[in-house]
């Protein structure tokens, strides 16, 4: 891995109705959108939409378990090679490392929270190019992923709202 700093994220979605955290702790598989297709156990092939670029990743997602009120699944995602890619997807698409977690907000409201970091490829170069683009696109594709997840977590109560998004650099 490259010395250059890592970009740390944690993107929020709002989820009504205290189930949500229930369903969270229960097999993925009954709250992951249908588009992702299992790979084995706590292993997915997930689409993700960069830019209008759509790309396949590996998720990993870990076993629930709680802090307090919250409970959190260890995540973490690397780019997919694609047919046809004239440049591997691996190789200009960063990995990420986190945590998604379902955190309550008092009896019966909670946030879908992604937390984690990625590293921009290639060194210098790449992160200017996140700060400059890259970062939006990464963030409007977390929260776009925890919108569909919140919809499969809380269908009965879902509204589309906005994610609140913070990004900072981590060293």
């Amino acid at each position: 891995m490259s010395r250059h700093a890592r970009v740390a994220i944690r993107v929020s979605h709002p989820l009504a109705g205290s189930a949500a955290a229930v369903r969270f702790g229960a097999d993925p598989a009954s709250w992951l959108p249908a588009v992702v297709e299992s790979r084995g156990r706590g292993r997915w092939r997930l689409p993700l939409s960069l830019g209008g670029v759509h790309r396949h990743v590996a998720l990993e997602l870990g076993d629930a378990w709680r802090d307090g009120a919250d409970t959190w699944r260890a995540c973490a995602w690397r780019p997919q090679e694609e047919r046809g890619d004239w440049i591997p997807g691996p190789l200009w698409l960063p990995s990420f490392a986190g945590s998604l977690g379902v955190c309550r907000r008092g009896a019966s409201a909670a946030d879908l929270v992604l937390e984690g970091a990625y590293r921009p490829p290639f060194g210098f170069a790449g992160r200017a190019v996140d700060r400059l683009l890259l970062g939006r696109l990464a963030r409007r594709s977390a929260r776009e992923l925890l919108a569909s997840v919140a919809a499969c977590l809380a269908p009965e109560s879902y509204r589309p709202r906005a994610a609140s998004v913070a990004l900072r650099s981590a060293r």
